[in-house]
């Protein structure tokens, strides 16, 4: 009994994925046409400058989008990734990045998710110097671990 459970839960799980590969037959001649998701124009990759508020929030759901999970990252997380990837970006061994070193980590962050982004871009770079305003809070021109975190994850810290 148990067994034609998870055969009809396999089976309602994989209907829609398979929904999605059929061919539809055209309206008008009747020839199969693949039905696929690819239909819609590719949106424009030209990159905008985000207003300031939306900077936190553009990385949050970058480190989001990075962080091995279906919906957001939790603060857990994110305080782990900040507390394993720190050292690597904090090359001179401060204990703080400079904008330089957090606008390599934000880069490497956001790339993950946007392929196509452009590190030397006006408007990366503009990003970054908001994301590093925004992150410094203390306004000493360092971003200490505690300041990351709390940035990328508000109810982390």
């Amino acid at each position: 009994m148990l067994k034609y459970a998870f055969l009809a839960g396999a089976m309602a799980i994989a209907s829609p994925a398979l929904a999605q590969d059929m061919p539809v037959q055209d309206a008008t001649g009747g020839q199969d046409v693949p039905m696929t998701q690819d239909t819609a124009p590719a949106p424009d990759q030209t990159m905008t400058p985000a207003p300031e508020s939306d900077v936190q929030a553009e990385a949050e759901s970058t480190v989001s989008a990075d962080a091995s999970t279906q919906g957001a990252a939790t603060p857990e997380q994110i305080e782990q990734l900040v507390d394993t990837q720190f050292a690597t970006y904090d090359k001179d061994s401060k204990g703080e990045l400079s904008e330089e070193q957090f606008g390599e980590w934000m880069v490497a962050l956001r790339s993950a998710s946007e392929p196509n982004l452009q590190p030397d871009a006006p408007e990366t770079q503009q990003w970054i110097g908001q994301a590093f305003a925004q992150a410094d809070a203390d306004k000493n021109d360092g971003v200490s671990k505690t300041e990351l975190t709390g940035f990328l994850a508000p109810s982390a810290s």
